[in-house]
């Protein structure tokens, strides 16, 4: 029987940054004595779970405002899937698609470097981040790669989406460009699609399993939504008058690029991590 690495700090019950079973993430405001102690020694001393805490000061030295995740820990926990991304937005979406899964879904440590995209393909990337992120990690990973294309721009900005316009460039801007490069272009086809290719990786860095999912659609006039992340807002699928940025999570779950890829490759998880328990 196979058996996934249980990291140290959850059967130690230590608090750490290393990885987190990931439930869910919400803001909130406490009063706090000046000591700024009262409600996280409580916490602290709880053997069901810890916080992952940001305390900045709200103008107010009895204010403070609490990032809070909570995450249960202990030795009953188990078997362990991590999310190969630092993308927040991402990490969401795949943790909620993959709800389903008989697996506790942890992130990646903050100290793990991003693997470089030196693949030609979404799915060549998505192999090396998968194989990178395991072996660093020491552990099983489900890590993407994915991008928009658009048909007018020779399937811009493709496997570059990420880094489109520039790395640290926000996506209002990258955004911006796709417009102004598709009303610049010889041709009216605003036809676009979105590609998601899934590889899982056992620790060694060995791929066990890939997956693609593709959605097709069209590239709006203007940004309309806030809703979703990357290039959401510029993106209607086929079938729908709302962009990516428009729709509920629940509907964008049943029809997105990363929702088929992960159908795809559900099933071989579910059975993959059954023989783990």
């Amino acid at each position: 029987m196979r058996r996934t690495p249980v990291p140290a700090h959850l059967l130690s019950g230590r608090s750490s940054a290393d990885g987190y079973r990931f439930i869910e993430e919400k803001r909130i405001q406490y009063v706090f004595t000046s000591q700024g102690q009262k409600h996280g020694r409580r916490e602290r001393e709880s053997p069901l779970y810890h916080l992952y805490r940001d305390w900045p000061y709200c103008g107010n030295r009895n204010l403070l405002a609490v990032s809070m995740r909570v995450v249960y820990s202990g030795a009953n926990m188990g078997p362990f899937l991590t999310i190969g991304t630092h993308n927040r937005g991402k990490l969401l979406e795949m943790s909620q698609l993959l709800g389903g899964l008989p697996v506790d879904i942890l992130r990646l440590r903050d100290d793990i470097l991003e693997i470089e995209e030196t693949g030609k393909t979404f799915a060549e990337n998505a192999g090396l981040k998968a194989a990178g992120y395991a072996r660093r990690a020491e552990a099983y990973v489900l890590a993407d790669d994915s991008g928009l294309a658009v048909a007018a721009l020779d399937g811009r900005p493709g496997i570059n989406s990420a880094r489109y316009a520039g790395d640290n460039t926000p996506f209002s801007e990258k955004m911006a460009v796709v417009l102004s490069e598709l009303d610049s272009a010889d041709s009216n086809d605003r036809c676009a699609w979105f590609v998601c290719s899934l590889a899982f990786a056992s620790p060694a860095g060995d791929i066990l399993s890939t997956a693609e999912g593709v959605c097709v659609g069209s590239i709006a006039t203007a940004p309309r939504g806030s809703g979703g992340f990357g290039y959401d807002p510029i993106f209607v699928p086929d079938g729908y008058d709302l962009t990516f940025g428009e729709l509920n999570g629940a509907e964008k779950a049943k029809i997105s690029h990363r929702a088929r890829a992960c159908t795809e490759i559900i099933p071989f998880l579910r059975d993959f991590f059954a023989e783990l328990t």
